[in-house]
């Protein structure tokens, strides 16, 4: 056991084809009169003198574009008898594919008829130099239709993961029972509530932004009962309780000045944990009993929201050496023992009450996207941007256009299905798979080389995205300076690296180690520190996942380990600070203009959404994605696939999965 401490293949260029839209090869010529490298009329100069090409793929079916997924390998023979693969430099050459007619075939659109289709390549600077023509075999479409999903969270989901590590102990992300939430408005003394946006019906508001029927009371979106209702399918039902006011007693240079060091955190810790003590003090010990839903002990998920601005809003507070007390977050805490008369403080919200003035046209109009974001960590959900990356285009590999990334639209189909809120159809041969949109349906379409039955495994994720639904707002008017959500119909491709990690609680010298503390742990000979798809498999078939164990009289390779998911969607997020663990992304966007949104620092748009005709393939589309192992998934295995979208529009998704 080695513990370590807490803290493609290139792709191959596009060739252009448009023009070939004749039936005779004089429209062949004109398109291949163009002079290029490579060409010499010298006396006794060393030229090309046959060219030669094959396809790698060889074989397709009616649906598929040849446009989108060719793997032509080209080689010029010189006359001195030397060679030269041009496969990826197509100024050398140009192609040609003709079905079984003899007319030029425009390779941009789906093949429609199966049969024999011929492709010859032409040597740019001597159009007379063609190669032998190549058979391209379109077979006809598919008809297995995948009907049935699986279940992915049979046996744990992100907050059981979270749990088994005892790094999170809050909100159940789905339940029978409604979950009762506490909600305390925190008074700063130099900021009344009076003085806020919402003067003295800032109780009102903070009822309409917890509890509110969506725009009917809220006066512009959702609020955050609404949107995890909504967002769930109707498995997460929260009902929030607005507390009395605790008066603080404090002024916000009381709250600067109260810590020197990780002022935010020990600040915010201790504000809260007065005013628990206090409602405690007015409702009874036992009172915080009914925010304890899943009787661990703890308080599941307080919300604390104070009455000064927040820095962004306050040029005073701005200038504060502490200034990031003031700001929204969530964070936990392990100082208490469980108590289950009277539950304590582990995990909880911190926002300034401008988070609900942000983007609302009137004036009673309540914003509920920050906590709804902050929501999502109290359910177990990491943040999906980028703490690497300061660009105002970029919020790194996840696109931004996702709640818990820039605070907007729907949770994304990854995150709805390690909360439990939905199964995925998993794809195992080939088939035609038929999905509606995610923000409806939680509809979507796993692919892996070897999938281990739960979330945390390494894998692709295919969903329908429709400006419907929770994603209407979003993608109809830019939320405060965010990009623009999608705003049409298209199928998004996720590439998720959800692996697990093992922890255990080492104390100060066993494993050398210098400081008491969860450590992620490994086999000696293991290449990195993710758990085998086996050991998860039989973790599943367990039914749940151990809790680690801090029993001190039990020698460190004995005590019960804990697990988390490795990997973030930044290098300083991930759990495990060596390579290739800091080179792997949680959650990545594959995208249909080929935009790598953390190296080409962009944000998703619609045009990252595949459509109707456009075909994928890891070999052949995947070089800007998948380059910890080029051509490979992180694990160093290939994914032999081709996925096609054959129908899309705001209704339903149509896709094929070929292996080959």
């Amino acid at each position: 056991m080695k513990p370590i401490a807490k803290t493609i293949l290139p792709l191959l260029a596009v060739l252009a084809l448009s023009g070939c839209t004749g039936s005779n090869n004089s429209a062949v010529s004109s398109i291949l009169s163009s002079s290029s490298a490579d060409s010499s009329s010298s006396s006794g100069a060393v030229v090309a003198d046959q060219i030669v090409v094959s396809d790698n793929i060889g074989s397709y079916t009616v649906g598929e574009t040849f446009g989108s997924l060719f793997d032509l390998k080209v080689v010029l023979h010189y006359s001195d008898g030397s060679t030269k693969d041009v496969s990826s430099k197509s100024v050398y050459y140009k192609t040609v594919v003709k079905d079984s007619s003899g007319n030029v075939f425009d390779t941009s659109k789906p093949f429609t008829t199966a049969g024999n289709y011929t492709l010859q390549a032409y040597y740019k600077s001597n159009p007379k130099i063609i190669s032998d023509p190549v058979t391209i075999v379109v077979k006809p479409a598919l008809t297995n239709v995948l009907t049935t999903k699986s279940a992915a969270t049979a046996s744990f989901d992100y907050s059981d993961v979270e749990n088994s590590s005892l790094s999170n102990l809050s909100f159940p992300s789905h339940s029978d029972k409604t979950i009762n939430t506490l909600v305390i408005p925190l008074e700063i003394t130099d900021y009344p509530f009076s003085m806020s946006g919402h003067g003295d019906k800032y109780r009102d508001a903070l009822n309409a932004v917890f509890n509110g029927n969506g725009e009917a009371d809220t006066g512009y979106w959702e609020s955050v009962s609404s949107y995890y209702r909504k967002s769930s399918m109707g498995k997460l039902n929260f009902n929030f309780e607005i507390a009395q006011t605790y008066q603080s007693g404090k002024t916000t240079n009381d709250l600067n000045e109260m810590y020197k060091t990780n002022a935010s955190y020990y600040t915010a810790v201790k504000m809260v944990e007065n005013a628990i003590a206090n409602y405690k003090s007015v409702n009874g010990q036992d009172s915080t009993k009914k925010f304890d839903n899943d009787g661990d002990g703890y308080i599941d998920g307080l919300w604390v929201v104070y009455s000064a601005p927040d820095y962004a809003h306050s040029s005073t507070i701005s200038a504060m050496t502490n200034k990031d007390i003031f700001w929204a977050f969530c964070t936990d805490t392990d100082e208490n023992e469980p108590n289950v008369d009277s539950p304590t403080l582990h995990s909880f919200g911190w926002a300034s009450e401008t988070f609900m003035n942000e983007a609302v046209a009137a004036a009673d109009g309540v914003d509920g996207h920050t906590f709804i974001h902050e929501t999502g960590h109290l359910l177990s959900l990491p943040d999906y941007y980028s703490y690497d990356i300061s660009s105002s285009s970029s919020s790194g590999c996840q696109g931004g256009l996702a709640m818990m990334d820039l605070n907007i639209g729907d949770q994304d189909a990854f995150s709805k299905m390690a909360l439990g809120w939905a199964d995925p159809y998993v794809v195992t041969d080939d088939c035609i798979v038929t999905i509606n949109p995610n923000e409806a349906t939680g509809d979507c379409i796993l692919l892996a080389d070897n999938w281990n039955g739960t979330p945390f495994d390494e894998y692709m994720l295919f969903d329908l995205q429709t400006p419907t639904g929770l994603n209407v707002q979003d993608s109809t008017k830019a939320y405060n300076y965010r990009p623009l959500y999608f705003n049409k119909p298209g199928v998004r491709a996720y590439h998720v690296d959800a692996r697990l990690g093992e922890l255990r609680y080492l104390y100060k010298g066993e494993e050398s180690v210098g400081n008491e503390g969860a450590y992620w742990t490994r086999d000696d000979a293991a290449a990195d520190y993710y758990v085998s798809d086996d050991v998860v498999k039989t973790l599943a078939a367990a039914g749940s996942l151990p809790r680690m164990s801090k029993d001190k009289t039990v020698s460190a390779d004995k005590r019960n380990p804990g697990y988390n998911v490795i990997n973030a969607n930044c290098a300083s997020r991930c759990g495990v600070s060596e390579k290739p663990e800091t080179e792997n992304r949680l959650l990545t966007i594959v995208t249909r203009d080929n935009v790598n949104c953390e190296a080409d620092l962009k944000f998703a748009s619609a045009d990252s959404l595949f459509q109707p005709g456009d075909s994928w393939d890891m070999t052949r589309c995947g070089a800007k994605y998948f380059t910890t192992n080029p051509g490979n998934f992180n694990n160093g295995n290939h994914l032999n696939w081709v996925v096609t979208v054959l129908a899309c529009d705001a209704n339903s998704a149509t896709l094929q999965f070929r292996k080959y």
